[in-house]
Parts: C-alpha cells; sequence; structure tokens
C-alpha cells in the first residue's frame, strides 16, 4: 500500500514501484484515507505512508485545482476547497495516522523524488520483503513521469497557478495553522530518520 494527502508523490511513487518489478504487482493506492492505511496497519501489510511539506503540498493541490478548471473548461464545485480547507484537512489526516508509525515506513517528498529506491528498500527490511528496487535515473524516472496523466509530476504551466494558490494563502491569515502543520511535519521527518537509523542495521531481504 501506498497512501498520503494529494500531491505527495502518490502517482510517481506507484509508478516507480511498479516500473521496478519483474511482475505485476497490486498496489493499494490514491484513496487519499486514513482507513486505508490504517487496515494496512491492523493486517501488517507493507505500507509507504508519503508526507510533503503541507504548504508545499496544499499550494500543489490547489494550482492542481486550478489547472483542471481550466483544462475542462468549467468550474467544477468538488474542485474550489480553498487553501486553509486544505491545511486543516492536511493536519487531521497525519494526526489521525500518527500513532500507527511503527506500522509503516514513512517516505518523505524529497526523499521519494530524489532516491525511491531507498524507500523501497526500508520497506523489504522492515516487512521482510523482497520488492525490486527502483534505479531513480533520469530515464527511468521520465518513463514513470509519461506513464502518468498531466497532473503528474512537475508542470511550468502549474508554476503559474502556484503564484495564485500562494496568494490566496497569503490572504487566508493560516498562520496559526500552517505553524500547527509545520510541527507535525518536523514530528513525521524526525520518525522518518529514527526508522532509517533504525532498519539501516537490519539485513534486507535477498530477493
Amino acid at each position: 500500500m501506498i497512501e498520503g494527502f494529494p500531491r505527495s508523490a502518490n502517482s510517481f511513487s506507484v509508478g516507480a514501484f511498479q516500473f521496478s518489478q519483474a511482475s505485476s504487482t497490486s498496489v493499494a493506492n490514491h484513496l487519499h484515507a486514513v482507513a486505508q492505511i490504517i487496515r494496512a496497519t491492523r493486517f501488517g501489510i507493507p505500507a509507504i505512508l508519503l508526507i510533503r511539506s503541507p504548504v508545499s503540498a496544499v499550494l500543489s493541490l490547489r494550482s492542481l485545482n486550478f489547472q483542471t478548471v481550466e483544462k475542462r473548461g468549467s468550474y467544477h464545485p468538488a474542485l474550489d476547497a480553498n487553501v486553509k480547507t486544505y491545511l486543516v484537512q492536511w493536519i487531521r489526516f497525519y494526526s489521525r495516522v500518527k500513532p500507527f508509525h511503527n506500522d509503516y515506513i514513512i517516505g518523505v517528498f524529497d526523499e521519494v523524488t530524489s532516491d525511491f529506491g531507498t524507500v523501497v528498500d526500508r520497506v523489504n527490511r522492515r516487512f521482510s520483503t523482497s520488492f525490486e528496487l527502483f534505479e531513480h535515473t533520469f530515464s527511468n524516472v521520465r518513463a514513470v513521469h509519461e506513464a502518468q496523466g498531466y497532473h503528474a509530476g512537475p508542470s511550468s504551466q502549474r508554476q503559474d497557478f502556484k503564484q495564485r494558490a500562494k496568494q490566496e494563502l497569503e490572504a487566508a491569515n493560516c498562520e496559526a495553522l500552517i505553524a500547527e502543520a509545520n510541527a507535525l511535519y518536523q514530528e513525521f521527518v524526525e520518525l522518518a530518520h529514527q526508522q532509517t537509523l533504525a532498519l539501516s542495521q537490519q539485513n534486507p531481504q535477498s530477493p
């Protein structure tokens, strides 16, 4: 299972994981639901929880909303949640999954998007699995992005929408929410660091 708040490299992670496996491997993903994560922990299912810094995730999600509406050529109310709502949802999402942190691997956005193979290696060590590791080369990353839709990966057009989203955030008076979200994010970064140290002392499962 690979899950996280939207815009936390969900599509890339699933694509990179499946790209690397010699045979077809089913991966539960993209529900963006706490229940999905809790279910995996209860049944001992190998799981990666993805996390990105809250402001970056929220701005990326809001800008994707703008981009999607433009591509569709029409307004869609389901895509019109504001940045403050997204911050509240981000905090709620990670607050609810934090108590289960010993039962999944934490994949921090910067590492996931630069060396996803090391995240999968921790999965193998933690769950005694033998998944193939993603080789984070330029050609492999490009192949993964090209297999996804316009929503996946970086986009020069989306940068323009991010400026619009940033202006919305600045006008929303969300300083307290941002501080709370950032503090929670740092807790997960530290937990990920602790996981890495603990699992580095274990031998990976042989394929």
